[in-house]
């Protein structure tokens, strides 16, 4: 009995034993927190004032884990939280306020970092962001190429296009996208009654994407090309490019307009008018969705208007129709002009508040084989997100050399 009882106490204080040192284990790793300061930068030309209503998600890469901080300090534009040591994703969005001529406006903004080490106690680390807009999430100039080349004897060829962008994640269709130049000129500056300048755009012509829906996807940073003619100009001038290959060309509805069509490559859908590119950049240019289909919107969309033509000592009484679109309507709008001849631009600033050019002057001979191209705001996952903060002033780099060259 007594041999048993001393067993029974032996096995009972080995037992507690190993509980007690499996307790203090020192083998079991600590888990290190670093305070990591994120300093949300602007894009170039832009300061921001004031970050609010951030979001901000990491997700750490070895692991696999994802959550989202709830907890940051904003100060100014930095973002101050804990996480453990580890690789991260970094998502940040929210809305930034900034200056603009003077007047502060307020935009949603996304900053991004793809693979961050963060180690040690303390990590302060520049995270780039980029202003979007609802039309982000969609379609956009990319390049709009409207001055032209010139010959080597100095003739003008009309080797024009437009360049749009999937600036969304998602594949999107461009079936059905239109895009429209302005009827009034961004260098002649009128008082036209009734002012529909904060509800509409007016329209000078209107081409559209042909299909049935689903007939054109393009991939998330995908592009497509639309020409003045799919020809290859290289043949007639040495200066200029080959646009043969071309995704769609613009056919006009004026027989006597010189057009030459190539069966190899789909026409845009001619709504109404013939659309001209003012090849010194006097207009300004939309792209979008109508809300209607196109019988009814030629039927309904009519805007007349009137005002007082003046020139010089005299002056005339004018009245005229043209057609309008919905502002809500338009996914992207860009302004051109020129410097020395600029008064207005004409469309309402929540479309577009500023403008861009290929020249300074009237008639510069500068600006041929040069184009307005859209920034790069920043790359997600290796897929470049265009520059959309609605001033053509921040988002395009004028008077570039084609890219398509």
């Amino acid at each position: 009995m007594k041999i048993k009882l001393f067993t029974f106490c032996l096995m009972l204080g080995l037992t507690a034993s190993f509980f007690i040192s499996c307790s203090d284990d020192d083998d079991v790793p600590a888990v290190n927190k670093t305070n990591l300061n994120l300093l949300i930068t602007p894009p170039e030309g832009i300061t921001y004032t004031a970050l609010t209503d951030i979001v901000l998600s990491v997700k750490e890469k070895n692991t696999g884990t994802a959550s989202e901080i709830k907890d940051a300090v904003v100060n100014g534009t930095t973002l101050s939280f804990t996480v453990n040591e580890g690789t991260y994703e970094i998502t940040a969005e929210g809305t930034a306020e900034y200056s603009v001529d003077g007047e502060t406006v307020s935009k949603p903004i996304r900053a991004y970092i793809a693979a961050l080490v963060v180690t040690g106690e303390t990590l302060s680390e520049n995270a780039s962001s980029f202003i979007y807009s609802p039309s982000t999430a969609g379609f956009v100039f990319k390049e709009i190429f409207f001055s032209g080349s010139l010959t080597p004897e100095g003739l003008q060829t009309s080797d024009q296009y437009f360049i749009i962008y999937n600036n969304s994640d998602e594949t999107l269709y461009a079936d059905g996208l239109f895009i429209s130049d302005s009827e009034f000129l961004t260098v002649d500056k009128q008082t036209y009654t009734p002012d529909i300048l904060s509800t509409h755009f007016t329209a000078s012509s209107m081409i559209m994407v042909p299909g049935s829906g689903t007939d054109h996807p393009i991939t998330p940073g995908g592009s497509f090309i639309i020409a003045i003619d799919a020809v290859n100009y290289k043949e007639i001038n040495s200066n200029s490019i080959d646009l043969s290959k071309a995704d769609f060309e613009i056919i006009y509805n004026n027989s006597n307009m010189s057009d030459t069509d190539n069966p190899d490559v789909p026409n845009m859908k001619n709504i109404m008018g013939n659309m001209v590119i003012h090849n010194r950049g006097f207009k300004s240019y939309v792209l979008g969705r109508l809300g209607v289909d196109t019988d009814t919107y030629l039927k309904d969309y009519v805007y007349t208007c009137s005002w007082v033509f003046v020139f010089e000592e005299w002056s005339f009484d004018l009245d005229d129709d043209y057609y309008k679109i919905p502002n809500e309507w338009i996914e992207d709008a860009v302004n051109l002009s020129v410097e020395s001849e600029f008064q207005w631009i004409v469309t309402d600033p929540s479309l577009d508040m500023g403008w861009t050019y290929s020249g300074t002057i009237d008639k510069d001979p500068e600006r041929y084989g040069k184009s307005v191209q859209r920034k790069v705001a920043g790359t997600i996952d290796g897929r470049e997100v265009l520059m959309d903060t609605n001033n053509s002033k921040l988002d395009f780099n004028p008077q570039t050399p084609i890219t398509l060259k």
